[in-house]
């Protein structure tokens, strides 16, 4: 990919297009370098905000963001979310600060591989939808784990996240692995406050009602996976069976908006077509 691909504005570096927010909390502090070396490896120039899960910014966590993350990443914004309540709470804080058309998340103890946030930008813009979702890779003590798409290249269709979710009983991308329209995190109302599936609950109400794209083929995402992340605790199982009884009963809530009151007259009609 070259510059020509991209919006020309995204080169301007005092108003990036695209927003990346990172939410972090005291335990993931020390990845934040990695994790702005991957946003240098990008072309496209970001407004990153970074959100401390906590009252305050700890005077260490800002000492560290300015010497080691700046340079790097030279529009960055750090901020605390006022409170200790999880990283769906910081990005939402986070989100309040986005002042782009895009954004994008990376997780403080992950990383963006080199280009991939340039090939679901370029694409987000190039096909216009409310969210692009690409492959992603596990990063292992220091080897990469490969997988296969789960979703075809192209246009993803209202609740097709959801189909593939149920046929194979985890969702078919990394929910960090996504450029956003900010509108449609604004009009979902953000991240959810769910422990740990604040991303899959997002993405299947936001693609009840929204096409999305998603770019198979070359990876764009590393999700670092390593010993007593939150994901691999056993009391996650229990979290994702909250987050299932969640997204259903949102779901169902979407689809009976869409549909006429049962005391209108198009109501009235579709009650009685079933006899």
């Amino acid at each position: 990919m070259s510059r020509a691909d991209l919006p020309t504005r995204a080169w301007d570096l005092n108003h990036p297009m695209l927003s990346v927010l990172t939410a972090v909390h005291d335990d993931a502090v020390r990845f934040l370098p990695a994790a702005a070396a991957s946003l240098a490896e990008q072309m496209v120039p970001v407004h990153w905000i970074i959100c401390f899960d906590g009252d305050t910014v700890p005077a260490a966590v800002r000492d560290l963001v300015d010497r080691k993350c700046r340079k790097p990443v030279p529009h960055l914004t750090l901020v605390a979310a006022g409170g200790t309540s999880g990283p769906a709470t910081a990005r939402t804080v986070a989100l309040g600060r986005v002042g782009t058309p895009w954004t994008a998340v990376l997780d403080a103890d992950d990383v963006w591989l080199p280009g991939g946030l340039d090939t679901l930008f370029e694409t987000a813009v190039r096909t216009g939808a409310a969210w692009c979702a690409g492959r992603s890779v596990d990063l292992v003590d220091g080897r990469r784990v490969d997988f296969p798409d789960h979703l075809p290249r192209g246009p993803v269709a209202p609740g097709a996240v959801l189909e593939a979710r149920e046929l194979l009983g985890f969702m078919p991308f990394v929910g960090a692995a996504m450029v956003w329209r900010t509108r449609t995190l604004w009009e979902m109302g953000g991240w959810p406050a769910l422990p740990a599936c604040e991303d899959s609950v997002l993405i299947l109400a936001a693609n009840e009602v929204h096409e999305g794209y998603y770019q198979a083929g070359e990876p764009v995402y590393g999700y670092t996976k390593y010993e007593g992340q939150t994901t691999s605790l056993p009391e996650h199982a229990m979290r994702q069976r909250i987050a299932a009884t969640h997204y259903h009963r949102r779901i169902a809530a979407l689809r009976d908006a869409v549909r006429p009151p049962l005391g209108s007259p198009a109501g009235r009609q579709e009650v009685g077509s079933d006899g």
